[in-house]
């Protein structure tokens, strides 16, 4: 019985010993867990701001791209209103060509009014002078009577 106990201890002591092995390699193994739970911790949270970041930027676009909208609606304002002036500025010139084209009109019947007003004063003025030539004639025609 002794060797069997003896035998039973030696097996508890090797049982023992095994155990105390395997309760050292599951401590390392959570060891190693541990340190793969904080580096995926550690990784997460990069994870985390860079989607953060991500996410920020998208949003800082999005804030440019309705600028951009504001801008292009504020540039189509300005263009319709250049185009509207510029039909504006259109129509006044017309107004001022067809005022120019009244204008150059009456200046051509003025033109030849004068022209004729001329020939009138170059009559007048023949017959001004057949009428002092005949004046100092009737005067010579008195002296000598």
């Amino acid at each position: 019985v002794a060797s069997e106990i003896s035998d039973l201890a030696g097996q508890t002591r090797s049982a023992t010993s095994d155990i105390n092995a395997l309760i050292e390699n599951i401590a390392k193994a959570l060891e190693e867990v541990a340190e793969s739970v904080g580096s995926l911790l550690e990784s997460n949270q990069r994870q985390n701001a860079c989607v953060n970041d991500t996410v920020h930027n998208f949003e800082r676009i999005q804030e440019g791209v309705d600028g951009i909208f504001r801008l292009t609606d504020h540039l189509k304002g300005a263009t319709d209103a250049v185009i509207t002036a510029n039909a504006a500025i259109g129509g006044s010139i017309e107004s001022v060509t067809a005022i120019t084209e009244e204008i150059t009109a009456s200046a051509t019947d003025i033109l030849e009014g004068n022209r004729q007003n001329l020939k009138s004063i170059d009559g007048i003025a023949g017959i001004m002078s057949g009428l002092n030539s005949n004046a100092e004639e009737l005067k010579k025609m008195r002296t000598e009577q």
